[in-house]
């Protein structure tokens, strides 16, 4: 479905691993996921008018960042 347009996303998060800031995840299916998710707000938009996009937003970064952040050591 997606091709080559996940190929930005996908160096992006790649370079994020290399630098040791992102956990060790396949980044195909992690650049599908986050284009998928942003993919998915335009249709709930259109039945779902007074939904709160800040909100979806925020949950948005909540779950990738808890998805890919590397785990921190004591």
């Amino acid at each position: 479905m997606y091709g080559t347009s996940l190929a930005p996303l996908q160096d992006i998060l790649e370079r994020g691993q290399r630098a040791g800031e992102f956990r060790d995840f396949t980044t195909r299916t992690m650049a599908m996921t986050v284009r998928a998710a942003i993919d998915a707000i335009g249709p709930q938009i259109s039945v779902i008018p007074d939904l709160d996009l800040d909100a979806y937003a925020r949950d948005l970064v909540s779950l990738f960042r808890h998805a890919t952040e590397q785990e921190v050591r004591p």
